[in-house]
């Protein structure tokens, strides 16, 4: 009797006849998967660094507004 992959028991025991295999079967100190982690860190630090930038234009230009209209 041959032994069943992980896959084919689950799938039994689920009742299907194939599991999704796109699911992140992929282990913590993988390295595709901490590269798609710091990429998407990367995406986000970006983001974030451009939403204060802009912030801090806006409150530049309200600075100058006050001080103009302060005169």
């Amino acid at each position: 009797m041959a032994r069943k992959s992980i896959v084919e028991a689950t799938s039994q025991i689920m009742g299907q006849k194939e599991i999704n295999h796109l699911a992140d079967d992929r282990g913590p100190n993988d390295l595709e998967r901490r590269i798609d982690e710091q990429d998407k860190t990367i995406s986000h630090l970006k983001h974030d660094n451009k939403t204060l930038a802009k912030e801090v234009s806006d409150l530049i230009e309200e600075k100058k507004r006050m001080l103009d209209n302060r005169s």
